[in-house]
């Protein structure tokens, strides 16, 4: 897709007022969760010189890149963000008690949370290589004990398991770059996103076999794609149930495991067994609530 195809889009996923119109934006634009959003998205900034315009694009975009690493729907996005930020504003600013520590080690514990903050808060991976670049500290054991501390707060104030999950992934990119040097943990990190890249477009396979009315269409779609009969998908439909059970999406569940089972059956029976046994069942259903022969 191209780059004003994408500007499209992320203009109406940001213009959208409601976050169910937003997830059904990104549902039908899968690439606004790539880089090239991100991309897009820092030429789009340079339009306004508004500070309240360019902090409500940014904030959408690192929503988006919130959907894209963390994996879960914009809803959840939204909720992450709003977390990390109340977690991250009211952390301890260090285990011990203020009357064993002195002034100094107070005020450097609240600037280097400050520095997580802005860290955290950093749109795109680049931006994030450079930010850490520009600012070694990130790579310190203090900053490590931090991480551990919003961790620990984040799971004694019962946040969601995703929330936990955020920080538990920034620090890892930090451990990452301490061990192998910030090129090297950079471009791993890289990598495991290409990886959710590829789930995106197994979500959208999915999202598109949920819509489709009739069980003849499916069957079509089905054949039309037995990419979604592979050993793979079996794999990443687990992750994606266990991700959607961790921010508690009841819906996305259900889709996930009735698609799952459905997919499996092909797998196991055949296209054509699987959904003439789907079609049976439909109809002894619609028999059983009195609407059948």
């Amino acid at each position: 897709m191209n780059p004003e195809q994408i500007l499209n889009a992320l203009e109406a996923f940001i213009q959208t007022d409601n976050l169910a119109k937003k997830q059904a934006v990104v549902n039908q634009h899968p690439e606004l969760l790539t880089k090239a959003t991100q991309e897009v998205g820092q030429i789009l900034l340079e339009e306004f010189e508004n500070e309240d315009e360019r902090q409500f694009i940014t904030m959408h975009l690192f929503v988006l890149q919130i959907c894209q690493e963390v994996g879960v729907n914009v809803k959840t996005a939204f909720k992450l963000r709003k977390q990390a930020r109340a977690v991250s504003e009211t952390a301890p600013a260090s285990q011990d008690s203020p009357r064993h520590i002195g002034k100094r080690t107070r005020q450097r514990a609240k600037k280097l949370i400050s520095l997580i903050r802005k860290f955290i808060e950093v749109d795109t991976l680049d931006k994030q290589k450079q930010f850490v670049e520009q600012n070694p500290i990130l790579l310190s054991d203090e900053i490590q004990t931090i991480f551990d501390e919003l961790i620990q707060r984040a799971t004694d104030t019962n946040e969601e398991d995703v929330t936990i999950h955020f920080f538990r992934q920034r620090k890892t990119l930090l451990q990452q770059c301490r061990k192998y040097g910030i090129e090297t943990g950079f471009s791993e990190h890289s990598e495991q996103i290409e990886t959710l890249l590829t789930l995106d477009k197994f979500i959208s396979l999915i999202h598109k076999l949920d819509i489709i009315d009739t069980i003849h269409e499916k069957k079509q779609f089905v054949e039309q794609n037995l990419i979604l009969l592979s050993d793979e998908l079996q794999t990443i439909f687990e992750n994606l149930i266990q991700l959607a059970t961790d921010a508690n999406d009841k819906d996305v569940i259900r889709v996930f495991r009735k698609h799952k089972i459905l997919l499996q059956l092909c797998r196991e029976h055949g296209i054509e067994t699987a959904f003439a046994e789907l079609r049976e069942e439909k109809r002894a259903k619609t028999k059983e609530r009195g609407f059948g022969e």
